[in-house]
């Protein structure tokens, strides 16, 4: 994703807004949020980093709108009403 990100303290994450208040958002760098959807690792990498990523992870990215999380009481009544049908994802 290319947007401007904040921090509850109002602290930019995007980008150094003293070089540049609002640079244009296609100039910034790219996030990517990680969906837990996988962690590939083998069982010695499991214990010697204690983590299921390694020093250096290879992410796969996968399509913006390909899937979703199920992490709250309206994630859940959204993807109840998607089963049968009522809506769309977005």
């Amino acid at each position: 994703m290319q947007k401007f990100l904040i921090t509850k303290h109002g602290k930019f994450i995007s980008h150094n807004s003293k070089k540049k208040k609002w640079p244009r958002t296609q100039d910034l760098k790219g996030f990517y949020v990680l969906n837990s959807a996988a962690f590939l690792s083998s069982k010695k990498n499991y214990f010697k980093y204690k983590d299921r990523l390694c020093n250096k992870p290879k992410p796969y990215i996968s399509r913006l709108k390909s899937g979703f999380d199920i992490d709250n009481k309206d994630d859940l009544k959204f993807f109840t009403k998607f089963l049968i049908g009522n809506t769309r994802p977005n």
